[in-house]
């Protein structure tokens, strides 16, 4: 049986990645590819991540994994192993910048003005890669681990609490 969490993050700190990992990631590459253009066409400012945010949550879902929104846009996944073990979190930021694309791709931006120009929508795209790959082995995952698709890591994330956008 393989125990995920118990060497999954280990090996990936340590580059030893179990050779099925990377055999069913690269099956994931086109699919996380595609996922990677469509955010990237589709880039969206802080705290206006609405169909990035919409995205993300309709994809885990497919995945059987349980979400919940929150911060706005943001959305936090929770894939519960059959087998006891700890909490892992996995973190990543959704939201684009105010630059104008110049690069002409077949995947450039489509908002005006705006664009992925940090790599965010690579890692969302990469994100729901290993949240689909940890699904899809639910039943030997020890432990529990929470997506957390972060909004407005670029700018001020909208609340009430002024404090945080000191």
């Amino acid at each position: 049986m393989r125990a995920l969490t118990a060497f999954l993050l280990p090996a990936l700190l340590c580059g030893q990645v179990p050779a099925w990992i990377r055999q069913e990631a690269s099956k994931l590459q086109p699919q996380v590819v595609e996922w990677r253009r469509d955010f990237h066409a589709h880039p969206e400012l802080s705290n206006r991540e609405v169909r990035t945010g919409a995205k993300v949550d309709e994809i885990l879902k497919g995945f059987g994994i349980e979400t919940r929104r929150i911060a706005g846009h943001g959305v936090v996944g929770v894939l519960k192993g059959a087998l006891p073990g700890p909490v892992v979190a996995l973190r990543e930021d959704m939201d684009a910048l105010p630059i104008q694309e110049a690069v002409d791709v077949p995947w450039k931006s489509t908002n005006p003005g705006v664009m992925h120009a940090c790599g965010h929508d690579a890692h969302s795209a990469m994100l729901l890669g290993a949240a689909k790959l940890l699904a899809a082995h639910q039943a030997e995952l020890k432990g529990t681990v929470v997506f957390l698709f972060q909004p407005a890591e670029e700018g001020c994330l909208n609340t009430r609490r002024a404090a945080l956008c000191a």
